[in-house]
């Protein structure tokens, strides 16, 4: 699955509209407001997350992802991301990584979410840790 930072994830541009999603994936199983107060499009592989301009937040758990050229298991991501970006964090169980754009999921129960997100988007996490 290509993971383009700050552009799209699994088939889904950031920024796009919530017709366009539906377009292309079809009704989501559930929709919902998280804590955020952001919608959430809940798929059963995939969560979309709409904040005002569109798509803010994509997250799934494909097998592999492919950044900057390589083909990366899940598993590995986070690995990776603190390989590549000197200034990635761990955050309350998540690999941040501004410069990619990527949040992973460390915890081994959840075994490998990946987010991909908008500019800004993490940023009071990051900022709070």
């Amino acid at each position: 699955m290509n993971l383009l930072p700050y552009e799209s994830f699994c088939e889904v541009r950031l920024g796009e509209s919530q017709d366009d999603v539906v377009l292309s994936f079809g009704e989501p199983i559930r929709r919902q407001q998280n804590r955020s107060g952001e919608l959430e499009f809940q798929y059963e592989a995939m969560v979309v997350r709409f904040g005002t301009q569109g798509v803010v937040e994509i997250t799934a758990r494909p097998e592999t992802v492919v950044l900057e050229g390589a083909k990366i298991s899940r598993h590995a991501l986070a690995s990776y991301l603190q390989t590549r970006d000197p200034y990635a964090k761990l955050i309350h169980g998540f690999v941040v990584s501004l410069k990619f754009g990527v949040a992973v999921d460390d915890d081994s129960e959840n075994d490998g979410w990946i987010s991909v997100f908008v500019r800004g988007h993490w940023n009071d996490v990051i900022h709070l840790s």
